[in-house]
């Protein structure tokens, strides 16, 4: 299904196109039975739900309160500027991907990175396998980074405000942390 506003609608792709494709969507589902991405959006996701079996779950410029996951190695939710009250989550791949996220939850249930993004305010991110729980490329503020099974790393940044993990690496500057 395409469409420049989609509210309330549903999409399905069983072949790599998206199952919903559109600028702009509130309260919409889709899902991609194959490689291609469940949900896309070239602006804004509200309330949104995507899932892909082997692409990406949910893509968005800005996503808020939605919910990405891919089945695979795929990405289950990725949004290029922020994601804010996010869910993502990914079989083996990354969970929540995102320029900036705030208040988001990232799960890998493989050896991928749970949540990774340049910058991450009070998030979680999760692996199960010994990948990386949440990455932050430029500063994790208020964030808790979890690994099991395996070897990994609870949290990763290049600069730490108040973060916590089952390991914690921090690159750069490092406050309020132990």
């Amino acid at each position: 299904m395409s469409a420049i506003t989609a509210d309330n609608c549903q999409g399905q792709s069983n072949s790599s196109g998206e199952g919903l494709d559109a600028t702009t969507a509130n309260n919409c589902q889709g899902q991609c039975a194959s490689s291609g991405t469940g949900l896309a959006t070239t602006q804004t996701a509200v309330g949104c739900y995507g899932y892909s079996v082997y692409g990406i779950g949910l893509s968005a410029n800005n996503a808020n309160n939605c919910n990405g996951q891919s089945g695979s190695s795929g990405i289950g939710l990725n949004a290029t500027q922020i994601a804010t009250g996010c869910y993502g989550l990914s079989g083996t791949g990354t969970g929540l991907v995102a320029y900036v996220a705030e208040n988001c939850l990232g799960v890998s249930n493989g050896t991928g990175t749970g949540l990774d993004a340049s910058a991450a305010n009070n998030c979680y991110g999760y692996s199960f396998n010994g990948g990386t729980g949440l990455h932050a490329s430029v500063v994790a503020t208020g964030c808790f980074g979890d690994v099991a099974n395996g070897p990994g790393t609870g949290l990763v940044a290049q600069n730490g405000n108040f973060c916590f993990g089952t390991s914690v690496t921090i690159y750069g500057y490092k406050c309020n942390m132990p």
